[in-house]
Formats: structure tokens, sequence, C-alpha cells
């Protein structure tokens, strides 16, 4: 009986453990940011490469969160900087695309070089 379940448990337990999402990374300079007044996303395209995107990525855009936390406040000032003053950043994204921007990776950090 024991057995029985060990057997089970081996079939089981693989298909349990879901594969992460790929998160990509790139690093450049940002060429072109924007957003709306309706409190959707802020979004903003790079040059340079980028590593695999998540299949949700089908548009080259990062996406910011509305800005109503702290932190997505903190992220867009940060961009908006490196922009202004064509300073090179370096994103790590979620490797998930949100429900704001379905089609766009959403930022986990960046910092700038």
């Amino acid at each position: 009986m024991l057995s029985k379940l060990w057997d089970m448990f081996q079939v089981i337990a693989p298909l349990c453990i879901a594969a992460p999402a790929a998160a990509s990374d790139q690093a450049g300079k940002i060429t072109t940011i924007g957003g709306d007044s309706f409190g959707g996303p802020f979004v903003f395209y790079m040059a340079g490469s980028r590593t695999a995107k998540p299949a949700c990525a089908t548009d080259d855009a990062w996406a910011i969160p509305s800005p109503t936390t702290d932190n997505a406040k903190g992220l867009l000032s940060i961009a908006i900087t490196a922009y202004a003053a064509g300073k090179t950043l370096s994103v790590h994204g979620q490797g998930s695309c949100g429900a704001d921007a379905p089609t766009r990776e959403t930022v986990a950090y960046f910092f700038t070089q």
C-alpha cells in the first residue's frame, strides 16, 4: 500500500510544480516614454538588446503600473530622470504582464548607471 502511494506521489508531485515565467533584462537608454491621464500604466521603450521576454510581452515596451503607490512613483521618477539626463538604465522585469498593460512586461526594478 505504501509503495502505491509513493508511486502516485512521484507522478503527481512534478505536475504540481509550475515553471516560472521568464523575466527579461535590458540595459540601454530610454528612447520613448509615455502615459495617459486615465490612471493607466506608464510605458517606455529602450535601445539595447533584451533577454527573452515572457510570452505575454508581445510589445517591446516596459510597463510601470499606475503610480498610485510610492514605489511606482519612485520608479517613474527614476525613469523620467534617466530619460532627461540621457543615462543608461538597467531594467529587470517581473516575468509577467499586468492587467492594465497585458502585452508589456511589468518592471520589477531598475537602476541607473
